[in-house]
């Protein structure tokens, strides 16, 4: 196959891309249904489902008691109903699917639009290639794009009590990645890989430096003025603020003192606050990784304690969270930091909501 000639060629448009759905607040045992759910859209955002620390959580552990007395006597107040759906929106969440054109969409809406656009993605990248004169066939791999739902959303778990879901499957982490060991998922060849290596060294050289300027690629110009529009990078750097005003708020801090205290009884210290248990939990299973991912046979013994282990940090942690209404107690502090500033900021919330709705 000879070389092509490198000609000028147009800097592909790609299409457009909504910001990734924001991850905010706490990773919460009780949400661990909602957490599984959400791995297939979130796996592609960057960062991850870690909090902010919180600078005054590393004194003593309070008391439950006096978790309750700092949180007030409305503490509870977001659990008027019996019951809080840490799932349901809230009043930040709620304003940027408004600016983002989200609301309303299930999370079934999400991941189709999410592979539609990763669809769109590979047609650009098609046409980028050819401009510069090399084949390239659009390709996803087969199946959900970042993996499918896990053990957690399965109906005989997504129903259970959260302190007995997990007495059963821990947070299911563990159980999904042996799950993917031992039934590893076909997601096809990429025959671009084929074409590449079919050409001379020179040849591969060039397709690769092709490859990386189409991926890269370029939004409209329309697109980038939204992004940095000044409305919005306030928006955003405020709202940050906000969640950190939220963790630092004195009824969280104790809360979450509170918590810790209760895990660290329960056997397991060091932990500050709920999110924490999950990034704990992925580092044990990197580590069993890196020893055993070669030959996981040899490691299935070690990997069963690992799932005992995620078990019991999880019934722990459940438990402790029960004991605490924690879901509400934390829903009723965010909410009412979070209600203040989007009305506070609604005339920017209904600017930009506007702005992003132009096509």
């Amino acid at each position: 196959m000879s070389l092509p000639r490198r000609t000028a060629r147009p800097t592909p448009q790609l299409p457009r891309v909504r910001r990734c759905r924001a991850t905010r607040g706490v990773v919460l045992a009780t949400a661990a249904l909602a957490t599984a759910a959400l791995a297939t859209t979130l796996a592609a955002c960057s960062g991850g489902g870690s909090g902010p620390a919180d600078p005054a959580a590393s004194g003593s552990a309070a008391s439950a008691d006096e978790s309750a007395a700092a949180m007030g006597p409305d503490a509870s107040a977001g659990a008027d109903a019996g019951v809080v759906d840490p799932t349901a929106p809230s009043p930040l969440e709620a304003a940027w699917a408004r600016i983002e054109g989200r609301a309303g969409l299930t999370l079934e809406d999400e991941v189709a639009e999410g592979r539609a656009l990763a669809i769109a993605a590979q047609d650009a990248m098609a046409a980028c290639m050819a401009a510069d004169g090399f084949e390239y066939v659009p390709w996803l791999p087969e199946g959900p794009i970042s993996g499918g739902p896990g053990i957690a959303t399965l109906p005989e778990y997504a129903g259970l009590d959260p302190v007995e879901r997990a007495r059963q499957i821990g947070y299911g982490f563990i159980m999904d990645r042996r799950a993917d060991l031992e039934d590893p998922v076909d997601i096809g060849v990429d025959p671009n890989l084929e074409i590449r290596e079919a050409l001379s060294d020179e040849g591969r050289r060039m397709y690769g430096e092709a490859a990386a300027g189409c991926s890269r690629g370029e939004s409209a110009p329309e697109e980038v003025a939204r992004f940095q529009d000044p409305v919005y990078v306030e928006l955003q750097e405020d709202t940050a603020r906000v969640e950190v005003a939220i963790w630092q708020d004195p009824r969280v801090v104790a809360l979450d003192r509170a918590w810790a205290g209760c895990v660290a009884d329960a056997g397991f210290p060091g932990l500050a606050q709920p999110y924490e248990t999950i990034n704990l939990v992925s580092e044990r299973w990197e580590e069993w990784r890196r020893a055993h991912g070669s030959a996981p046979a040899a490691g299935a013994a070690e990997l069963q304690e690992l799932v005992d282990w995620e078990v019991s940090l999880a019934v722990a942690d459940a438990t402790c969270q029960a004991d605490l209404d924690y879901v509400a107690a934390h829903r009723t502090v965010r909410d009412e930091h979070e209600s203040a500033f989007v009305a506070d900021r609604e005339d920017d919330i209904a600017y930009l909501t506007e702005l992003f709705a132009t096509e």
